[in-house]
């Protein structure tokens, strides 16, 4: 059980809850091949309430981050704002993967359907082209990462439409790498459909120039024979100047 005293964070705000209830769930279940009972309890009001953990989450996304009110207000922070989004579905893809019975298939579609098909009219695919694209990306990333792993079975028309507009960001986002599984995935998904997978591979390869790096041998230390040689060289110039220098003093002497 996890306690909420305030209005200010619920179960989706942070990834402390998904970390410590879910994390506490995905423990309990491999240990006992069971799915633990989740619940929270709601303080947040004068006569309290205890609720199931998926109960929780579904109140949450319907009243704060499926609300048009809320996503206008994120708008008005720009980037920011953004990245809240971007928060909002990695919290929800942490509660599916440690705590699966907590997520369902139409909370999936109904984020997909206001932050990327504009269920609310509000602009929101040129808002994030405007402060931050790699973002919705990143949304995208994430629902279609759901689907790679079995956890949302997303129909054909919303994989499509996922993949689309993927592809459209991948065109204006120039510094991202895509998990390579997950970018595999799309650009299989992207060939089924008719789409080309191109963009995906280019966007994950970004081509790289300058300067090459070369491995330089290890100095190795000279061997027994080489200092020996070394020696007898030095020895036999060594030699033949004394030998000269003598010659030249006898004759300065005569």
């Amino acid at each position: 059980m996890m306690t909420r005293t305030s209005r200010l964070h619920g179960l989706l705000s942070t990834d402390h809850p998904f970390e410590y209830l879910g994390g506490l769930a995905s423990a309990v279940r491999n240990a006992s091949g069971k799915d633990p009972s989740l619940y929270v309890n709601d303080l947040r009001q004068s006569e309290g309430r205890t609720v199931t953990a998926g109960k929780f989450i579904s109140e949450e996304l319907n009243s704060r981050y499926l609300n048009p009110t809320w996503i206008k207000a994120m708008q008005g922070e720009g980037y920011a704002g953004a990245l809240n989004m971007l928060d909002i579905t990695n919290n929800l893809f942490g509660w599916q993967v440690t705590a699966p019975e907590t997520v369902s298939d139409h909370q999936w579609e109904s984020l997909s359907e206001v932050y990327i098909d504009d269920k609310h009219n509000l602009d929101i695919n040129e808002w994030f082209e405007k402060h931050q694209p790699a973002a919705q990306m990143q949304i995208i990333e994430r629902m279609l990462e759901a689907v790679r792993k079995g956890h949302w079975e997303a129909d054909e028309e919303r994989m499509k439409s996922l993949i689309e507009r993927h592809q459209e960001l991948e065109a204006m986002v120039e510094y991202h790498q895509t998990h390579a599984v997950t970018q595999e995935f799309i650009d299989q998904a992207a060939i089924g459909f008719g789409l080309s997978g191109d963009a995906g591979q280019a966007s994950s390869s970004p081509m790289i120039s300058g300067q090459v790096m070369k491995e330089i041998p290890a100095f190795e230390p000279p061997s027994l024979q080489d200092k020996q040689m070394f020696m007898l060289i030095a020895f036999v110039l060594l030699t033949i100047s004394f030998g000269a220098l003598k010659q030249h003093l006898i004759y300065r002497k005569v």
